[in-house]
């Protein structure tokens, strides 16, 4: 397969139609669009979204997609707002209030998806979608949403065995992501997290 993709468009996060290989590599040496993305998160935040990016990419892969990059690029920009001051957690509240009360561990997946949009020009609404609902998950989730919400969830960077949950979404995203769907609640709620918002309660109800 031939892939035509110039740098530029690669700095901007605008063209990534390019063999993981090539991904990795620019991963690995922190090239391009990973020098900016790296201004926003610490080291260990950066380790986990590169390796979402790459498993999001797999799993779009073995489940035949053609547009690996939307997946690549929802996964490695997930979490891009995790670290940010209280002033922008408080205009987040102002803007998603219908959503409120909310865990404010929560927050990062719609600040996540104010920073694609407005400071990395990700104007592809379903990457957007799944950015922002990646951590609650919600109703009706597009197949990119789906993906993002179970490769933060079963990263191998977390450091415990999901290969089970890794080949279930390899094998089908839609049964896969019910699977990491009901082990994700199973875990939350053996954790004592607080799950009852409305669109955790939704996303739960609907699948």
């Amino acid at each position: 397969k031939i892939y035509e993709v110039s740098s530029y468009e690669m700095r901007g996060l605008h063209n990534l139609n390019t063999p993981k290989i090539v991904l990795s590599y620019i991963q690995d040496n922190n090239l391009y669009y990973i020098e900016k993305v790296a201004k926003y998160v610490d080291d260990k935040r950066l380790a986990h979204m590169k390796s979402v990016a790459l498993l999001c990419y797999d799993i779009a892969l073995s489940n035949n997609k053609e547009d690996l990059d939307r997946y690549y690029i929802a996964g490695l920009l997930h979490d891009v707002g995790k670290i940010v001051s209280k002033d922008t957690m408080m205009r987040v509240e102002k803007e998603y209030e219908q959503y409120m009360p909310i865990d404010i561990k929560l927050y990062h997946q719609f600040i996540s998806a104010y920073i694609a949009k407005e400071d990395f020009g990700i104007t592809d609404e379903e990457v957007l979608d799944a950015i922002r609902y990646h951590a609650t998950g919600k109703a009706y989730m597009n197949d990119i949403g789906k993906v993002v919400y179970a490769a933060d969830k079963i990263d191998p960077l977390r450091g415990y065995d999901s290969i089970n949950m890794i080949r279930a979404m390899m094998a089908d995203i839609n049964e896969g992501f019910k699977y990491v769907l009901s082990e994700n609640k199973i875990h939350l709620l053996s954790k004592g997290r607080d799950i009852d918002n409305i669109l955790t309660n939704e996303c739960f109800a609907h699948y």
